[in-house]
């Protein structure tokens, strides 16, 4: 008996070969999956998106809210304070106060000089300690000489300040007897010298309704503390000293530390303006991501709802747009391929018929925008020759005039036209150094047009640098004196090779030099330094200068740039010396950078090859934009 299996035939008792499997899946049934996978996807990933996005939400508006709240806190606590400051002021200028704390010693009549300093204290007040008053010399005349150690301490430690600065100060917080304690202190004037200073002592304590305000503010899951920049004491609302939960931040901004139970938290800052003490919000970060954590389970069960819809809807509509969908993909890929004339044809039903009209649309669409697109960069190009050759063009004819202008100068100056007086010499030499001025700018617009238009070439040879150096030097003469500015060269070995272009290097180096010499105020320095490495050699140009900001330290390389654009600059110039140093250093394979501090001067630090190290071939080279 034979028995027929899957791929196997019998005819007339004879079994023929296996045939090859066939795949069950359908193109429709493919496409079914395909969908839901896709779906899948795009669920997934927008998903994420949306829940990071709601998380980052979530972060931010716990984070912003306890920033604002701990802002506010401190702008209140800070109001408060001054109020007070402002009602011991009133006190410390009492006559009776006055004349207390010059005598020294406790007048007979203390009951009078108490009613004095606590004049305005309310039954209600039950923060208040004690308003005490010391001499300047750190004796007290109201007070307890022989409190408790921590009082007297942190009165101490205040007093000798407000003497010091005569203004008020506050004491850090400090802990004694289970209550957060502080010290307010302002001085006591008589004849324009600080004769002592009025003391107040207070407890740090809320009642509830405050508490319950500040939880109606900030949420039940929000911890206040209060804190000092000048000591490890902190507290709670209610004034009671506990230790440190966590480090303070930083900043003002919120930042999310761990405490000392292993929970992230959220923690916020501000300090209390004229006083060391600093209002702290701190809320758990499971409480900011409990409600992304919902909306997170809410997303995964509707998702999965939403892909067994599609699955099903999708497995019903696959065959009806499978054909004309595969019609849509080729000229799709016709399209991504160049082809922008590729174009389908508008049939079947209504939906893929506007699919095909659609794509007809795009296509036409895509086709124009890169004709236009192409006729755009062409003109741009057109235009950006224009513009090259219009600046050598400019550069070079400025300069035939110039030199004519310095020619007539020194004729004028050797007397040759003429008798000339000291007073003509002079202003021939002016209209001399702001010919030589003129003409460097243009010098440094042909320059960077050469290389903006890649015109420059370099002839890259063994350079022994000490004889740079020296040229550089010579070339400056005496401008820097001028400035009144002194330029120190650092002596340098005579075998010492790099691989540059001479003339190049030495354009470089005077770039720089001169930049530094203008940006350098009188009776200031600028040292140009070498160091020798094994494969490199490096050039730093320091000076005393102004200095850079950071955020311009890259920007100053760009062309026509400087650091102060304003039209009431002190300095002037083009902004294209640096741009062309850079530009011909890196063209000799070498590197040029910046380093800067504001006010106190800028180090342009230049990389070159050590000669013997090959990495740029001998002979002239092209320099391209």
């Amino acid at each position: 008996m034979l028995h027929h299996l899957p791929g196997v035939t019998a005819t007339q008792g004879t079994a023929l070969p296996r045939a090859r499997p066939t795949s069950r899946w359908t193109l429709e049934r493919k496409l079914a999956l395909f969908i839901f996978v896709l779906l899948a996807l795009v669920i997934a990933i927008f998903g994420t998106a949306a829940f990071r996005q709601m998380l980052a939400a979530s972060v931010e508006r716990a984070t912003s809210r306890l920033e604002r709240v701990a802002e506010q806190l401190a702008v209140t606590s800070a109001a408060t304070a001054t109020s007070r400051v402002a009602q011991l002021r009133e006190v410390a200028a009492d006559p009776a106060v006055i004349a207390a704390a010059e005598r020294g010693t406790t007048p007979a009549d203390t009951a009078a000089l108490r009613e004095r300093l606590e004049g305005d204290r309310r039954a209600a007040d039950s923060t208040l300690v004690a308003v005490e008053l010391w001499t300047a010399s750190g004796r007290p005349v109201l007070g307890d000489a022989a409190r408790n150690g921590k009082d007297a301490a942190a009165l101490l430690r205040v007093v000798p300040q407000v003497v010091a600065t005569r203004a008020p100060a506050r004491s850090p917080l400090y802990g004694n007897a289970g209550r957060v304690h502080v010290w307010t202190v302002v001085p006591v004037f008589a004849g324009g010298r600080v004769a002592g200073a009025v003391a107040e002592h207070r407890r740090l304590a809320s009642n509830p309704r405050t508490d319950q305000t500040l939880r109606d503010l900030v949420g039940e899951a929000v911890s206040l503390y209060f804190a000092s920049t000048e000591s490890d004491e902190w507290a709670t609302l209610r004034g009671v000293p506990v230790e440190a939960p966590f480090g303070l931040p930083p900043g003002k901004s919120a930042t999310r530390v761990r405490d000392r139970a292993g929970r992230m938290q959220y923690v916020a800052a501000a300090p209390v303006a004229n006083s060391p003490w600093i209002i702290v919000l701190s809320e758990p970060e499971q409480e900011v991501l409990a409600r992304p954590r919902e909306f997170l389970g809410f997303m995964v069960w509707m998702g999965g709802l939403l892909l067994l819809v599609a699955l099903v809807s999708a497995w019903l509509l696959g065959r009806h747009v499978t054909r004309p969908l595969r019609t849509v993909t080729v000229a799709a890929e016709a399209l991504a391929g160049g082809d922008y004339s590729r174009r389908v044809e508008v049939t079947g039903a209504r939906e893929l018929a506007q699919l095909g009209a659609t794509f007809n649309a795009m296509a036409a669409g895509i086709g124009r925008a890169h004709a236009e697109l192409a006729e755009r960069n062409a003109a741009l190009e057109q235009a950006n020759a224009a513009k090259a050759r219009f600046l050598a063009m400019m550069s070079h004819e400025l300069r035939t005039p110039l030199n004519a202008i310095g020619g007539y100068t020194e004729l004028l100056q050797l007397g040759l036209r003429g008798p000339v007086t000291p007073e003509q010499v002079e202003d021939l030499a002016r209209i001399r150094r702001n010919r030589d001025h003129l003409l460097s700018i243009i010098t440094d617009i042909l320059s960077f047009a050469r290389a903006d238009a890649g015109h420059l070439t370099l002839h890259m040879h063994d350079v022994p640098l000490a004889a740079v150096l020296a040229d550089t030097q010579a070339a400056l003469g005496h401008q820097h004196e001028a400035a009144e500015v002194r330029v120190l060269f650092d002596p340098v070995p005579a075998d010492l090779l790099v691989r540059a272009d001479r003339d190049k290097l030495q354009q470089v180096l005077l770039n720089l030099v001169t930049n530094a010499v203008r940006f350098t105020e009188p009776g200031g320095e600028v040292r140009v330094g070498t160091e020798p490495r094994a494969d490199r050699v490096v050039l730093r140009v320091r000076d005393t200068g102004i200095g850079i900001p950071p955020e311009k330290l890259e920007r100053i390389f760009e062309p026509f740039v400087q650091v102060d654009a304003s039209l009431t600059r002190k300095v002037g110039g083009t902004g294209l010396g640096l741009a062309i140093a850079r530009e011909l250093t890196e063209a000799m394979g070498a590197h040029l950078s910046v380093e800067s501090t504001v006010g106190e001067g800028s180090t342009f630090v230049v990389d070159l090859q050590r000669a013997g190290v090959p990495a740029v071939p001998d002979g002239p080279k092209a320099l391209t934009a």
